[in-house]
This record gives C-alpha cells, structure tokens and sequence, in this order.
C-alpha cells in the first residue's frame, strides 16, 4: 500500500527549486561561491603541486601559481558561452561542492576541537609518555 502512495507523488528536482523563495536563492549564491574559490583552490593546488616537483625558485613557482589564476577564470568566461555542456556540468557539480565543503569543514571543526579539549591533551600526553617507556613501546609495537 505504501508502494502505490509513493508512485502517485510528484517529483521534485533539486533544479527546479523555485528561484524566488529565500532559501533557494541562498543556496545559489553559496554554491557558486563556492565553484569560484573551488576553481581558485584546485589551480593553486595544482600548480603547487606541480611545480613543486622542478627546480625553481620560490618566487617564480608563486608567480606562476598567481598568474594562473585569472588565466583558468578567463578560459572558464571563455568556454562557457561556447559550450554550453561545461556550463551544465558546473551547474550540476556545484551541489557536490557544496557537500564536499560541508564535509571539509565538519572534519576540520571536529578535529580542531579535539586537538584542544582535555580528552585530545591527554590521549596526546598518554602516547608521549608510552613512547618513552621501552615496554610500553614493546607492547604497543607501533614506534
């Protein structure tokens, strides 16, 4: 019975939130901020990574990474016109950005308030102390 009062709902999709109720409009201003710092991070990320690997001095990885950026939003401004397919991927994948973020920030939150209650001080206190007793660390086999 509770089969057939499920198929004769009516569907409602994620993009067809009505655009002028408050919460919609949040949600949209907060996911494609976060596209934009999601762009921005992932080139510095990547520069950074990958020029990390060469020879080169500091300032000329920083240059390169800080150029990069308003290359990757101009190429972005540029394709996205032209290819409306790249803009729809975005649109779509701008809601897992936002549970990715919420995610990063729940395991941030979580781990920096633990690294400072008293619980957090004194289980790092404990493994200290084990790692300077020899049978502590014989039984424990981890160092």
């Amino acid at each position: 019975m509770e089969v057939e009062l499920l198929k004769d709902r009516p569907k409602v999709r994620i993009s067809e939130m009505d655009p002028t109720q408050p919460e919609a409009r949040l949600f949209n201003a907060l996911a494609t901020w976060t596209m934009v710092w999601g762009v921005v991070g992932g080139t510095v990320w990547l520069f950074e990574t990958a020029l990390s690997s060469l020879d080169l001095p500091r300032a000329a990885v920083a240059l390169l990474v800080y150029a990069a950026i308003p290359v990757s939003f101009l190429s972005l401004m540029y394709f996205w016109p032209r290819y409306p397919s790249i803009f729809e991927a975005a649109m779509r994948l701008r809601y897992f950005a936002i549970l990715a973020l919420a995610a990063w920030l729940g395991a941030y939150v979580s781990n920096m308030r633990f690294s400072t209650s008293y619980e957090g001080r004194l289980v790092e206190k404990t493994v200290d102390t084990c790692k300077r007793i020899p049978q502590c660390r014989e039984a424990a086999r981890i160092w």
